[in-house]
């Protein structure tokens, strides 16, 4: 799961470097989005693998209906959001379709964020920084997407269209741009704790193999004991002839 998370990290800083050339360059002179088509691409991928890695990392929380329930929804539009990607990619329907496909998915993730955050810090899987990193990425996209999608609804250029838009673009954006590095946090930590569990579990096993083979060895001394009977039974044996052996000496007191 480390691994995975630490690629999903690569692939999410990839996808931003993108997705700025792509508005710096060619959204102004109206293309001809190859930037824009390698993010795309590179989005499909990060949400399937961030689908795999929710289920994964929820299944480390304890029991819950919020851990039965809440990943599998995040799972099914992660999903959604990659047959999306690719839809558009290959121009199957409208990029507008997909940037409203691309933040419902966005919020979505975003929600769970938020949670999984607390609950992982809660139950010492990651430091508590690394969860609040995470549960601000969490709130500032739930912030930011409303108010910018809002801000799009209103008359252009007019003063709460510019507020709302500005505010929420400087939210969402901006975590969004971080997101990756709560990823690489998240898989190198994961690693760390994963790696302890597996010494402590190679330890136990190595002291269980000492304990069951030394005990053969107790077998075996038993066994050199239990030898040792016959051999004292043959010495008494020969003490009770002896015993009834007369001396010579005793015979001639006899006399």
């Amino acid at each position: 799961m480390a691994p995975l998370a630490l690629v999903n990290a690569a692939i999410g800083l990839v996808a931003s470097v993108l997705l700025i050339l792509m508005f710096v360059i060619e959204v102004p002179f109206n293309g001809p989005y190859a930037f824009g088509s390698g993010y795309e691409l590179l989005a499909a991928a990060g949400c399937v693998i961030s689908a795999v890695l929710v289920i994964k990392i929820s299944a480390r929380l304890a029991p819950s209906a919020a851990s039965r329930t809440f990943p599998p929804l995040v799972f099914i539009a992660l999903i959604i959001g990659a047959i999306a990607a690719v839809l558009v990619t290959i121009n199957v329907f409208d990029a507008l379709v997909w940037i409203l496909v691309q933040a419902a998915v966005i919020f979505v993730e975003a929600a769970w964020m938020f949670w999984v955050n607390r609950q992982l810090v809660a139950e010492g899987a990651i430091r508590s920084w690394t969860g609040s990193l995470g549960r601000l990425i969490g709130l500032g996209l739930m912030i930011g997407l409303p108010l910018a999608g809002i801000g799009l609804t209103l008359q252009v250029l007019t003063i709460p269209q510019i507020l709302l838009l500005g505010v929420g673009v400087f939210l969402a954006g901006g975590v969004w741009l971080i997101w990756p590095l709560w990823w690489l946090l998240v898989g190198t930590q994961l690693r760390r704790l994963d790696g302890a569990a597996g010494n402590s579990r190679s330890s136990a096993g190595n002291s269980r193999s000492s304990s069951g083979g030394s005990r053969p060895s107790t077998g075996g001394t038993r066994s050199s004991t239990t030898g040792s009977r016959p051999t004292a039974g043959r010495t008494n044996a020969t003490r009770s002839v002896s015993a009834a052996t007369p001396t010579r000496g005793s015979g001639r007191r006899s006399a």
